[in-house]
């Protein structure tokens, strides 16, 4: 009877798991795991881009998006919309930069799958392998 109970509470501990990777946003993931890195590590010029760049591109895009439901057709929209406001080639490559490197320390902690990769027009675009 141990064993059961042993086995169901690591299957029940299991599915809660599933559910926090499942339900953790873009903005979830920057907040919790990427910024306070970021903010330890890298120069105060970069920490100043890289948090422009979130607060005015990537955040009202993708903030609020599960990172499980994040897709290429919306990582192209977003690179679409940067584009449209006139900002540089050099300037939408850098922000789904940040975007890759956000998805690839998801994947390496296991709350997606597949890496981030170039698209044809060489944008950044998650893998689909759900």
């Amino acid at each position: 009877m141990r064993i059961v109970n042993e086995a169901q509470a690591a299957a029940a501990e299991q599915e809660a798991r599933a559910k926090v990777k499942a339900a953790t946003t873009f903005s979830d993931f920057w907040e919790n795991e990427y910024w306070p890195v970021a903010l330890a590590t890298k120069t105060a010029r970069t920490v100043e881009t890289e948090g422009g760049y979130y607060a005015k591109w990537i955040k009202p895009a993708l903030g609020n998006i599960a990172l499980q439901q994040i897709d290429a057709a919306k990582i192209e929209v977003l690179a679409l919309h940067i584009q449209k406001a006139g900002k540089s080639a050099g300037t939408v490559a850098r922000i789904l930069d940040i975007v890759s490197l956000i998805w690839n320390r998801a994947a390496d902690r296991s709350i997606v799958t597949g890496e981030c990769k170039k698209t044809e027009t060489g944008q950044s675009a998650r893998a689909l392998s759900h």
